[in-house]
């Protein structure tokens, strides 16, 4: 009789993980095994070929995330590569990524900025969809711009990927940039508690966390850039704390941006500010 990989894993994992969670885990698993050339059917798999299968099965009980031990994560269409240090690339980002195009895309040049690009996930998919853009994309972490740079040539993508603090850049006096996209760190600390172990364990506290307990600490630095740095009729699309979206708001409007508009997520909370310059 077939044990599917999905089965084995409910037997392993049900203590941990729910039956939705242990569903989407089993894909990384197939994925795994079509890449090997190796069959779905755990009954079909020798000691030998199962090593990993178990390996895989010990760190998810630790906590690990998927994303990490399988080495990727879906972004839209894209299986991007994922090393320990990057943030794991969420929904919400690709509504984000999705809204910037969905707004924009009648524009065919554009100079874009990526605040916090981490895995280089919205600048793939920006650059995916408007070759003539021009992207450029920043994190102040080297793992993060190694790992982007690396999905860029995965998919041929041609993007300025610049390892620089964000709270120190000073670009060139003549660029100019259309639009600013970013999802910056926006958790306060007092937060943390309630956040999944998995998360506070193993992903990056420097792209999840305000520093000093100021979840706008980044909102404050982006408006302020955007000021200096975008043409007039520039664009900015920030992913948001639901929890702060009048203060977010307040931000921009205390530096003299136009309007804004809010966007939900899927959940129906609000995620996504749309600010004008």
């Amino acid at each position: 009789m077939e044990q599917t990989l999905c089965h084995y894993l409910e037997r392993r994992l049900f203590r941990n993980y729910g039956s939705r969670e242990i569903f989407g885990i089993s894909r990384y698993f197939e994925d795994e095994c079509r890449k090997r050339k190796l069959p779905t059917d755990v009954n079909l798999l020798s000691c030998l070929k199962m090593a990993w299968v178990d390996e895989w099965i010990d760190r998810l009980i630790e906590g690990e995330p998927i994303q990490y031990i399988s080495g990727s994560a879906p972004f839209h269409e894209f299986d991007l590569i994922i090393r320990p240090g990057v943030l794991i690339p969420r929904p919400e980002t690709e509504e984000l990524a999705y809204r910037v195009q969905s707004e924009m895309r009648a524009c065919r040049s554009l100079h874009v900025i990526d605040v916090g690009t981490g895995s280089g996930c919205i600048g793939i998919y920006l650059k995916s969809r408007n070759p003539s853009w021009k992207l450029t994309c920043i994190d102040i972490s080297e793992n993060a711009i190694s790992c982007a740079r690396e999905n860029a040539c995965k998919f041929g993508l041609d993007i300025d990927f610049r390892c620089i603090d964000f709270n120190h850049f000073l670009p060139e006096p003549s660029g100019k940039w259309d639009v600013l996209v970013s999802n910056p760190p926006y958790i306060g600390k007092s937060e943390a508690s309630a956040m999944d172990s998995s998360v506070l364990n193993y992903e990056p506290h420097q792209a999840l966390f305000a520093p000093d307990a100021d979840a706008l600490h980044f909102y404050r630095l982006i408006a302020e850039f955007g000021r200096k740095h975008l043409r007039a009729d520039g664009e900015i699309f920030v992913e948001i704390n639901p929890a702060y979206l009048e203060q977010t708001r307040n931000v921009f409007k205390d530096a003299g941006y136009d309007s804004s508009v809010c966007f939900n997520d899927l959940q129906g909370r609000p995620r996504i500010l749309w600010i004008s310059c």
